[in-house]
């Protein structure tokens, strides 16, 4: 039986429920590369790579999540997600629009 899985970020005090592919899109962002081009400008770049090796890692359960400066990832499986009180849950939400805003 394969799990199933809640991904969440919380952002400036807020929690949401997003897809997979809106965690790994955003978790990309935050592991990214800045590249300087000509010694002054710098360019942010995704790492897709890192970001999908950081969800697998984030699936154990031995894994709590990654917590970045105003950012915070965590996967909860379903079974553990169940065993929670409703009044824990009830402060996430789900995400309506751009993962990168937050």
């Amino acid at each position: 039986m394969r799990r199933k899985f809640i991904y969440t970020i919380q952002s400036h005090g807020k929690k949401y429920i997003v897809t997979r592919q809106q965690f790994v899109d955003r978790l990309a962002s935050e592991v990214g590369d800045v590249e300087v081009v000509a010694g002054w400008c710098g360019i942010s770049t995704a790492n897709y790579g890192k970001a999908e090796n950081l969800t697998r890692k984030m699936q154990q359960p031995n894994c709590g999540g990654y917590i970045y400066p105003s950012i915070s990832f965590r996967i909860f499986d379903e079974a553990h997600w169940e065993r929670h009180p409703a009044e824990w849950k009830k402060d996430y939400v789900v995400l309506e629009g751009d993962v990168h805003r937050l």
